[in-house]
């Protein structure tokens, strides 16, 4: 029998998330990750589950487990750290339906109902009959490189539970990879009263910034993109500058190969005397849709809500690819919400009740 979520619970996950948020936990802030992390150690241990915090290179991570610290059948997983924003986002509202505040969607909820979701267990005497393991990380919004890289690399799941894409019945099957470039440009510096006497490298580059632009024209969302994201050069209002460079992202679709694409931009500064450094490559993110365990949570989530479950791309890249890059199945869905990086992030109270509800009864899946 599908069993609904009362008041008390929508307002147990509304104060859950109003308390996570309060911690302020922007990418870097070491302290305020750390305070959060112990908030969310302490309510595992009272779940009877064990839990640790780890430290690497500044940044910390917890790891939980009802079985064990070093591996699970289902991994749940979060990061923690939220994108800067005013003092006053990290009040949460609640109004209308609707929690809005930094970090309410991208992605102190999935912490919150977690939280909630296990307590509901371990309350209902489940939790201990079950192997599941808990993973939140704190630099995912710089790329998980120095919490979730590492952690995956020693620890075994079956399958691992990560909203951070998709939404309300959009199950995120793929995302892009990330290729991020530096381009050079050498020049002559002088007094710019005389620029036909120097080499000015901004007219090299804006020229590279052409051909870039009609070999990736971005018209489509769905194929590879290519993006500008910085650019420097010159120290004086009045001096023709000797460098100039510009940063580049590139987001791949599974099928595109980084090395292949790492080329042609390197051909194309190339053109303009530049040279090419690359920055960032990471892996696109694609899971098998017909996985068993996949499988098994679309039948929890349409036989519970009624709705069909539609597999998307994600446009945008996380944690998931450390998972998928060494076999693991992710499951990546969330509720409705939207605004995320922005002024009006927010969640819908009642959908975020709903998912909780989804999470717990496909949770019960897997006893030990």
């Amino acid at each position: 029998m599908k069993t609904m979520l009362r008041m008390t619970d929508q307002q147990q996950l509304a104060d859950r998330l109003r308390e996570l948020i309060a911690f302020q936990p922007t990418t870097g802030d070491h302290a305020a990750s750390l305070k959060l992390l112990q908030f969310a150690k302490k309510k595992l241990e009272s779940y009877e589950m064990q839990a640790e915090i780890r430290t690497n290179e500044a940044y910390h991570f917890l790891v939980a487990g009802t079985k064990s610290l070093t591996q699970s059948k289902l991994l749940l997983q979060s990061h923690i750290d939220v994108v800067p924003a005013p003092a006053a986002m990290f009040n949460l509202i609640q109004k209308s339906g609707s929690l809005k505040a930094r970090g309410a969607y991208d992605m102190l909820f999935a912490v919150a109902s977690f939280l909630v979701a296990l307590e509901k267990l371990h309350v209902n005497g489940t939790l201990k009959q079950l192997d599941i393991g808990v993973m939140l990380s704190s630099d995912e919004e710089i790329g998980g490189f120095h919490t979730t890289k590492p952690f995956v690399r020693d620890y075994i799941c079956d399958v691992c539970f990560l909203p951070d894409a998709g939404g309300a019945v959009q199950l995120s099957t793929s995302a892009k990879g990330i290729l991020q470039m530096e381009l050079a440009f050498r020049g002559k510096s002088g007094h710019a009263a005389r620029p036909s006497s120097y080499d000015n490298p901004i007219y090299r580059l804006a020229s590279c910034i052409t051909a870039l632009e009609r070999k990736f024209p971005n018209a489509n969302p769905s194929a590879t993109v290519c993006s500008l994201t910085t650019i420097h050069g010159g120290n004086a209002l009045n001096q023709v500058p000797d460098d100039a460079t510009l940063t580049i992202d590139v987001r791949y679709v599974p099928t595109d190969d980084p090395v292949a694409i790492e080329q042609t931009v390197k051909s194309i500064a190339k053109q303009f005397n530049g040279s090419c450094k690359r920055l960032v490559c990471e892996p696109a993110f694609v899971i098998d849709s017909l996985n068993p365990f996949v499988q098994e949570f679309i039948k929890v989530y349409e036989g519970y809500t009624g709705r069909h479950v539609r597999a998307i791309e994600a446009p945008g890249s996380s944690d998931a690819r450390f998972f998928s890059n060494k076999g693991v199945p992710v499951i990546m869905i969330r509720p409705e919400g939207g605004g995320l990086h922005g002024p009006d992030e927010y969640i819908s109270l009642a959908s975020l009740a709903e998912f909780t509800d989804i999470l717990g009864i496909y949770l019960e899946k897997f006893e030990r």
